[in-house]
């Protein structure tokens, strides 16, 4: 078994279509089928339960399918792991922000990091605070920014800016009002 017959046997999974899966993958469907074929032979069991065109996930398939997401995540991650220790000036850094950091805080702090680090690149995702803290926790976000200090102590943080505020009034609102 290898890992291209376990993203064959993935994408195949949440397809539920030969044909879909082989068009999404880039291959022929006899391929694809000769892969899945091959890959249930040394499993010893059948994946799928097959209609017509249709596939579905039987029971084998659906706890095998969750072992081979699992599977091939501890691969890229640790693909991700050793090419930071080859160089860890380079790499890809995913990075997750609250919307009003977008605009000018993360586009002027990516500015004077890439300038000390020119071999990196970044994936961005625009979240609310509680799904950043999710993302983070869950190893899918290298790092977010978000405006609040998480509770949960299994977050570290520090500050990294801070902002003043002002409040604006018109002209005719402050007159009426003692400001």
């Amino acid at each position: 078994m290898d890992f291209n017959q376990l993203h064959y046997f993935i994408v195949t999974a949440e397809c539920e279509h030969l044909t879909l899966a082989s068009e999404k993958l880039a291959l022929s469907q006899s391929a694809l089928s000769r892969a899945i074929q091959n890959l249930e032979k040394e499993l010893g069991f059948p994946l799928f339960d097959r209609d017509g065109r249709g596939i579905q996930l039987n029971q084998f398939g659906k706890r095998f399918y969750q072992d081979a997401l699992k599977l091939t995540e501890t691969l890229a991650s640790s693909k991700k792991e050793i090419q930071t220790l080859l160089d860890p000036d380079s790499g890809i850094i995913t990075l997750g922000f609250t919307h009003t950091l977008g605009f000018s805080f993360v586009p002027r702090c990516l500015k004077a990091f890439r300038n000390l680090y020119p071999k990196n690149q970044f994936h961005f995702h625009e979240s609310r605070t509680d799904e950043l803290l999710e993302q983070v926790q869950s190893g899918e976000l290298d790092i977010g920014l978000a405006v609040t200090k998480p509770q949960d102590p299994a977050f570290s943080s520090f500050p990294v800016a801070t902002e003043n505020m002002v409040v604006l009034f018109s002209k005719d609102y402050t007159q009426k009002k003692d400001f």
